[in-house]
């Protein structure tokens, strides 16, 4: 575990700076290891307030792609509602709830 610790950059704080430098919070902290193989191996730290797991996988997708030099351009997918069908059912109660709701 402490050899996976030296690769993320230092534990962000929550809350705001009180230094005079006037940095506030760190919402995105990135570690780059290079190794002397020559491997690479990004370390981060992200606030959850600003992005969520498939955009931070998205971002390092689309951050790899470019340090390679790719020519393809990566795009978010949106396929989740395929993956993820409601029922009928569900769809009624929620349009009820709607109605319900709004008086």
């Amino acid at each position: 575990m402490k050899a996976i610790r030296k690769l993320l950059p230092d534990e962000p704080s929550l809350s705001e700076s009180t230094s005079s430098d006037g940095d506030g919070v760190h919402v995105v902290m990135v570690q780059v290891n290079v190794f002397e193989c020559g491997g690479i191996a990004l370390g981060a730290y992200l606030s959850r307030k600003i992005i969520d797991s498939p955009t931070c996988v998205t971002l390092l997708k689309a951050w790899s792609a470019a340090a390679r030099g790719s020519a393809r351009e990566v795009t978010p997918s949106f396929i989740a509602p395929s993956l993820f069908l409601q029922s009928e059912l569900i769809k009624a109660i929620l349009f009820k709830m709607s109605f319900v709701w709004r008086s």
